[in-house]
Order: C-alpha cells, then structure tokens, then sequence
C-alpha cells in the first residue's frame, strides 16, 4: 500500500513505507547526461543542463534519506524518476520536499504490532 502527491508543473510522487518514488517529466529523447541530479540526505536539486538557471527543485526533503540505496534513472528519455530509500522506514511522508503542498497521512497510518 502506498500513498503520494503532485507537485503541480513539477512532479508526481508516491511513496511505501521504506521509499519515496518521484517522476518528473522531462523533455523528450533526454539521456543522463543532460540532466543534473544532486541528491543530499536532507536536499534536492534537479535541472536541465540546459536551463540550470531554472531548476525543477531545488528545496530540502521533509525527512532524511540513506543517500547510498537511493538512485534515480531516465525512463523512456522522457521521465527522470528517482528512487529515494526512507531512513525511518516506519513513517509516511506529508510531501517530498519542504515547500511542496502536504498531503494527509492519517489515513494510512502504519500499524506497529503489539
């Protein structure tokens, strides 16, 4: 089960317990080399190596991740989706990055047994 979001003009998000999956959508035919990823344990950015000035984010993440399981890759040369692993593995995210709109996570809440 998993839950997620859309960061409007930007990207489209869900997430399980133990990860975060982010798609951007990109212009077509791109490859790796055109794009800019930088991921920290508590930061973002993304851009086009064509339009650093405009980057698509460039924000801090919500909560920490374990930048050595967390990757991203390029679908089809059009989507840029990055695979991000939750350091707290028992905790649903409210949005990926601090300035993105929040989501309610009541709901989904996990279930730890007694």
């Amino acid at each position: 089960m998993g839950n997620g979001g859309t960061v409007d003009r930007k990207y489209v998000w869900s997430q399980t317990l133990s990860e975060v999956t982010i798609t951007i959508p990109l212009p077509s035919k791109l490859r790796a080399k055109d794009v800019v990823v930088d991921m920290g344990k508590n930061k973002l950015k993304v851009a086009l190596k064509t339009d650093l000035k405009n980057l698509i984010v460039d924000d801090a993440l919500t909560n920490t991740i374990i930048l050595d399981d967390s990757f991203w890759t390029i679908e089809d040369g059009d989507k840029l989706v990055l695979q991000l692993t939750k350091l707290s593995q028992m905790e649903w995210w409210d949005a990926v990055c601090k300035n993105d709109p929040k989501i309610d996570t009541k709901p989904t809440s996990p279930r730890i047994p007694t």
